[in-house]
């Protein structure tokens, strides 16, 4: 990494290649002096505006006609208005979003905010945003609206600084079916399946996750309604520009505005949700060579290997094809999936982990080094 980095909103900031330059910072004389800087070269992006009220979208005109903009923005316009009036909060006057085409080849597209106003979206091509071979649009700008809106801390748990819980469950809970009883099926410029990414997944992601703060937030939403949770970022966020409370702190205080003893005591045992991390993009750990892959057999909530590559580490050490894993080091993978998640996420490269699996109703145990 760099000691800084500058960057203009409309080449993006995500990845190196779209910064205006970065560097290293050393203290001379009393002061800090810039060392090492490298800059770089964009071509120009001739981006096209649109507006409304609270949204203004900038986009290039190889990737959405004019109409598709005007529905492009409807649909963020609609989504915006789903955290104001469902749980009454003060977000940006203004969200600005940015969808460009990035520079080198890149599958798909990938969705990024900053934690005050703005949100990238950073696709291949046309095709790629038009009709997304994987993930779905809507929840994804659903995701990082949420983040805007609040993004709290958590130091108690590691890999990440920050707790995504809001940022899962406001979307999957509030905004899809927000957006579905307003747009319908014509929310995204083809029709797509976005419903199936609202309550149903959420509920799936979660079984055995009842233990999290996003667990709770989903319960206390049903129990207690959407403006109660509103009420509690209100609270916990004084500043409409800095929506970082601790999510503990948020919790506790959620918590204690249900004047409900039993969801004060959870709250107490429980923790920030695991589910937004990988192993192998946030642990950098290498592939065990099993399919599904590790993080997609916990966001499935389905833990049957389908094959098993060839010349691998688990082909080394005896996975196999329906081999259902029911524990890893003594986590169950059914009812506790987030804890399960939770402990594989604070190993590093070099610890061991235990499998236990049922196949044909016998069990083994394997034990693999992580690499």
């Amino acid at each position: 990494g760099h000691d800084f980095a500058l960057s203009r909103k409309r080449d993006g900031i995500m990845y190196e290649q779209e910064l205006t330059c970065c560097g290293d910072l050393k203290w001379v004389d009393g002061r800090f002096e810039a060392t090492e800087v490298k800059w770089y070269s964009h071509p120009a992006r001739n981006l096209e505006v649109l507006s409304d009220k609270h949204v203004k979208l900038y986009y290039e005109k190889e990737l959405l006609t004019p109409t598709e903009a005007e529905k492009l923005l409807r649909l963020t316009r609609v989504e915006y208005n789903g955290f104001t009036e469902q749980y009454g909060i003060c977000m940006p006057e203004t969200v600005f979003i940015y969808v460009y085409q990035a520079e080198t080849p890149h599958q798909g597209f990938s969705t990024y905010s900053n934690p005050i106003n703005t949100i990238w979206m950073r696709v291949s091509n046309r095709q790629q945003l038009l009709h997304p071979e994987k993930g779905n649009p809507i929840c994804t700008f659903a995701h990082e609206f949420a983040r805007i809106s609040l993004q709290p801390f958590a130091d108690a748990y590691p890999p990440a600084k920050g707790a995504d819980d809001w940022s899962h469950y406001a979307p999957f809970v509030g905004i899809i079916p927000y957006v579905d009883s307003i747009l319908g099926d014509s929310a995204w410029f083809t029709p797509c399946d976005y419903q199936s990414y609202g309550i149903p997944l959420f509920e799936k992601l979660y079984k055995g996750g009842e233990d999290t703060y996003a667990w709770l937030l989903y319960e206390i939403d049903q129990k207690f309604g959407k403006r109660l949770i509103g009420d509690a970022i209100r609270k916990v966020a004084e500043c409409k520009h800095w929506r970082h409370p601790d999510m503990e702190a948020f919790m506790t205080a959620l918590g204690q505005m249900t004047k409900d003893e039993d969801v004060i005591e959870r709250i107490v045992a429980a923790y920030p949700t695991p589910f937004e991390h990988s192993f192998y993009r946030f642990r950098k750990w290498e592939r065990i060579g099993i399919k599904p892959v590790l993080d997609r057999m916990f966001f499935d909530n389905t833990f049957v290997i389908d094959s098993v590559v060839a010349g691998s580490l688990a082909d080394s050490l005896g996975f196999e094809q329906g081999d259902a894993i029911t524990k890893i080091d003594g986590f169950l993978t059914d009812t506790q999936k987030a804890a399960c998640k939770r402990n594989l996420l604070l190993k590093n490269k070099g610890d061991r982990l235990v499998f236990t699996i049922q196949k044909a109703g016998k069990e083994k145990q394997l034990e693999l080094t992580i690499r």
